[in-house]
């Protein structure tokens, strides 16, 4: 990892704005957690509000990854919102200070917000933001807290409609760390948090939601608009309904939670790990399942982790790390909240930190970085520490090098709520978070980090073998794909060709674009000669007649009838002269000059090159 805009170890920066729009390397935004982050569609980087030490600023910031420059564009360290008019764009307008609230990046380029907690209210109010214009919008939602809860919280009371209708006066309650995803049609997914049921009671909710920006309307989707006491210390909440293992149903849901992690894999499925919430009885704890949700069946399906947690008030499972940098099915994270996530090129899905247990059930901020593998079904732990340190002691300290040099023992420190990024290369970003120092002080930091894959590309090929005959010709599609950000050209050669055999590639290079997957096409040709050099059974017939011919022969001389076989010689003889001509007999496939030859198997390696990245794929040939 490498470390960007790091701060004095143990400290906590105020913002250094600079001037408003313009980049400079002295800006930063300050040390702050669960901001509401962006990435636009030109790669850059958002972060807007969030929680520092002392107030929630109504700032908001961009950040370019290839120049490692932040720029403030909007809004200021005040804390109140002005929301103007609803539906209409103004340079006036600001959410005002808020944190863990969620957000998503639309297809036409606008940033989205909704929700969070600000002015200590639990808001539902939706906003946009446009980049070009630098303005935001008040879309829906209340601009006051129209509830108070049992408890004297204030808040939004959500309006639910009917299940499955979408209607212009629907809307989500008022909340805070919900969980939120966005589909590949473009419409933004919300589901539980902490906040207001319908009848103004706050507990732990498991209502989903989905919002078409194309109608600017809301459904609600499934789970309850109301909640019910979970035990005897005034907790709300719902059951989970997890099903069978590893079987999608209508029926199943997630118990009610919030400050749960969530990616959207490269198929489009919605996943959701552990989380603060309700387990299949009920019971109020640290959870350790893994969801999957697909939002063209509606099915949830309850895929890996326990559907119970401990009936001990605040413990939960530890996790099981197994060998750093092997993904195995044994291997399992420990429960947590508030750890941030990312999506790779390739569909994996990423963790960090986050507040929660490690391998010894120890409770703290955790600086381990897992993978999932959607297609396997396996995690595995990548890098950071198994263990974390009891409170009295802090958790993991970061391990900060040099700032802008990666190494391997480069390490952030135990984290939780940080803000996390992908960029257009595939790279893995952090910023902030409450974040533990090489002192193992823990405050509201502004450092950044970059964990950097390795870029790389992947090589198939469309068949996994060919048969050809002589004169002939066959093909195969190589197909070249991309792994983190790779895009240099490509080059391929061939090996283990048969005599007579040679390859031939159109085009003879190619070179990726962004996350496309680029194609060549292989032809093995065979030529007509390559036939001839293979050797042939000799004519057996001719011989074993000459040699039955001459043993009559010798059987005659000495009988003393020399003249009889001679004659019989010289009358054999064109005979034998057409059998030989004919190759001795019958042939398989009819042939001539004798037998044909049994076929002839290679295997082709077919090597692709990118300076000093190669990779293979090996296809069988017969040549017949």
């Amino acid at each position: 990892m490498t470390g960007i805009n790091t701060l004095p170890e143990g400290d906590t920066t105020i913002a250094v704005y600079g001037t408003m729009g313009v980049a400079a390397a002295g800006n930063t935004p300050g040390g702050r957690g669960a901001s509401f982050t962006w990435t636009d569609q030109s790669g850059n980087f958002w972060l807007y509000s969030g929680v520092a030490l002392t107030t929630s600023p109504r700032d908001l910031w961009e950040f370019n990854p290839s120049t490692t420059l932040w720029t403030w564009m909007a809004g200021d360290i005040q804390l109140q919102a002005d929301y103007g008019v609803q539906g209409v764009a103004a340079a006036t307008n600001t959410p005002g200070g808020r944190y863990y609230g969620s957000t998503w990046t639309g297809a036409d380029g606008k940033l989205w917000l909704f929700g969070g907690v600000g002015f200590a209210d639990y808001l539902n109010d939706l906003w946009s933001f446009d980049p070009n214009t630098v303005m935001w919008t008040w879309e829906k939602g209340s601009n006051t807290a129209s509830a108070r809860d049992q408890n004297s919280l204030d808040g939004s009371l959500g309006v639910y409609g009917t299940q499955g209708i979408a209607a212009a006066g629907n809307t989500p309650s008022g909340r805070s760390l919900p969980i939120s995803w966005q589909d590949s049609n473009g419409r933004f997914w919300l589901f539980g948090g902490y906040g207001f049921d319908a009848n103004s009671i706050t507990g732990w909710l498991n209502d989903l939601w989905m919002f078409d920006p194309s109608s600017g309307e809301w459904t609600w989707e499934a789970g309850n608009n109301t909640l019910v006491a979970l035990d005897s210390n005034g907790d709300y909440g719902r059951k989970g309904a997890y099903g069978t293992r590893g079987q999608g149903s209508k029926k199943n849901l997630p118990g009610s939670r919030y400050a749960a992690q969530a990616w959207v894999d490269s198929k489009g499925i919605f996943w959701i790990f552990a989380g603060l919430g309700a387990d299949s009885n009920g019971v109020l704890g640290p959870l350790n399942d893994l969801w999957s949700f697909d939002p063209s069946s509606r099915e949830w399906t309850w895929v890996a982790g326990n559907d119970t947690t401990n009936n001990i008030p605040g413990e939960g499972p530890g996790g099981t790390y197994g060998t750093k940098g092997t993904l195995s099915a044994s291997n399992y994270p420990g429960g947590r909240v508030g750890a941030s996530t990312w999506t790779d090129w390739s569909g994996d899905l990423w963790l960090f930190g986050g507040n929660g247990f490690d391998a010894n059930n120890y409770l703290n901020n955790l600086n381990d970085l897992w993978v999932y593998s959607p297609s396997t079904g396996e995690w595995g732990w990548m890098d950071g520490s198994s263990t974390a340190a009891l409170y009295d002691n802090g958790p993991q300290p970061g391990v900060f090098g040099t700032m802008g040099q990666f190494a391997p023992e480069n390490t952030p420190g135990g984290n939780d709520n940080a803000m996390a990024w992908t960029d257009s290369s595939g790279n893995l970003w952090l910023f902030g978070g409450l974040a533990t120092d090489s002192q193992q002080k823990v405050n509201f930091m502004n450092a950044g980090w970059e964990y950097r894959f390795t870029s790389s590309f992947a090589l198939s090929s469309s068949v996994s073998s060919l048969s050809i005959s002589a004169g002939e010709q066959g093909t195969s599609t190589l197909t070249v794909a991309p792994l983190n950000g790779f895009n240099s050209a490509v080059s391929f050669t061939c090996s283990g060709l048969p005599s007579g055999a040679t390859c031939a590639f159109s085009p003879t290079t190619v070179t990726p674009l962004g996350k496309n997957s680029v194609t060549t096409q292989l032809t093995i040709a065979v030529s007509s000669s390559a036939s001839m050099a293979k050797p042939r059974a000799r004519p057996f017939v001719p011989y074993a007649a000459l040699a039955i011919l001459f043993g009559s022969l010798g059987i005659g001389l000495r009988r003393r009838r020399l003249s009889r076989w001679m004659l019989f010689l010289i009358a054999a003889l064109p005979m034998l002269a057409v059998i030989s001509a004919c190759g001795g007999g019958s042939t398989a496939g009819g042939g001539s000059g004798g037998t044909n030859p049994p076929p002839e198997t290679a295997n082709v390696t077919v090597t692709a090159t990118a300076g000093g990245l190669q990779q293979s794929t090996t296809i069988a040939l017969t040549v017949n």
